[in-house]
């Protein structure tokens, strides 16, 4: 197993200078894309949002390393969280590598708990970094879907639409060099260290300001009651999927997600034992 950020600095680096591009085989064509989407929403000035940002396309034999930025407007919004998606584990990825090396456990530069997912909340960006050093490409990132999801509040003045958008993280490609980096690495480094590129596809999301209708009213008719509740329990079970602005209706104790605790203030709401939603007096 070569060391995990030997992998990130060879991924980081590859690009900056003519010396170290002849030692690698790069490719970028068509048929080696990554395609990324920055999901969108609809909320209230003042409130909780959050977007997924998916892989949408991935060459075949997958790929082990990954560096982006998601920029947004920090003068509207700020990012509180970002947690690892669905596919961000590829058949146990980090419990392979912390078997390998329990020092790791210790490398993260954001959360608590080790992952081949690390990030940065950032000015203006989120940098966001996937990278494994394990051989086996079983381990690499090889399906479609979350990869991970963004949350942050929308400030109370804010207005209009404001775009996620995808882009390469603003650094020096070296200290010192006074060059910026203006690329992203999605790529197949093999055990010789040689990386394979993949180009890249992007779709920017946005998050938009405005009503998206009555705290509670899941399905959208303009009356809050049981049959509210109803349709959020089912979503906590995972039964059926709410549309985004049915999210942030039927998030009615601010906290971000959708689950039982929703439902049963909805109810709550329905039998009267309430007259206002928690998230209505934040």
């Amino acid at each position: 197993m070569k060391l995990k950020r030997l992998v990130s600095g060879v991924l980081a680096c590859a690009l900056s200078a003519t010396a170290v591009l002849s030692t690698f085989a790069f490719t970028a064509s068509a048929a080696d894309t990554v395609g990324v989407t920055v999901g969108s929403a609809t909320v209230n000035a003042g409130e909780t949002f959050s977007v997924d940002v998916n892989l949408t396309s991935i060459p075949s034999g997958g790929i082990n390393a990954l560096e982006f930025a998601v920029g947004y407007d920090s003068s509207a919004i700020t990012i509180t969280s970002v947690t690892a998606g669905a596919i961000a584990d590829p058949n146990g990825a980090a419990a392979a590598e912390l078997a390998l090396n329990s020092g790791l456990a210790d490398s993260m530069v954001s959360g608590s708990a080790y992952s081949c997912l690390d990030y940065a909340i950032l000015d203006d960006q989120v940098s966001i970094t996937w990278v494994t050093a394990l051989e086996d490409s079983n381990y690499w990132l090889n399906t479609t879907g979350v990869l991970c999801t963004i949350t942050g509040t929308v400030s109370d003045s804010a207005s209009g639409t404001y775009p996620l958008s995808i882009e390469s993280i603003y650094r020096e490609t070296y200290s010192g060099s006074g060059v910026y980096n203006s690329s992203m690495y999605f790529a197949q480094v093999d055990a010789d260290l040689n990386a394979t590129y993949a180009t890249v596809s992007g779709t920017d999301g946005e998050v938009t300001i405005g009503s998206v209708g009555l705290y509670g009213d899941a399905n959208g008719d303009g009356v809050v009651n049981s049959i509210d509740a109803t349709i959020v329990t089912r979503a906590a079970l995972q039964v059926l999927t709410l549309s985004a602005d049915a999210q942030v209706r039927c998030d009615v104790n601010g906290d971000g997600t959708i689950n039982s605790i929703d439902a049963t203030i909805i109810t709550r709401y329905a039998l009267k034992v309430i007259t206002v939603f928690p998230v209505e007096n934040k």
